[in-house]
């Protein structure tokens, strides 16, 4: 990403959502079958 990328995107506010991201989980709903899932971004 260049610096001019970088600096929009800080100045909008999504540097807090950089980094990385583990994440799983299960859920269940009435209509579908239950499930499961993991995801890393």
């Amino acid at each position: 990403m260049s610096s001019t990328d970088q600096a929009a995107l800080n100045g909008a506010g999504i540097e807090r959502f950089t980094g990385r991201w583990v994440g799983a989980g299960a859920g269940h709903f009435p209509t579908i079958d239950d499930f499961e899932y993991s995801e890393e971004i």
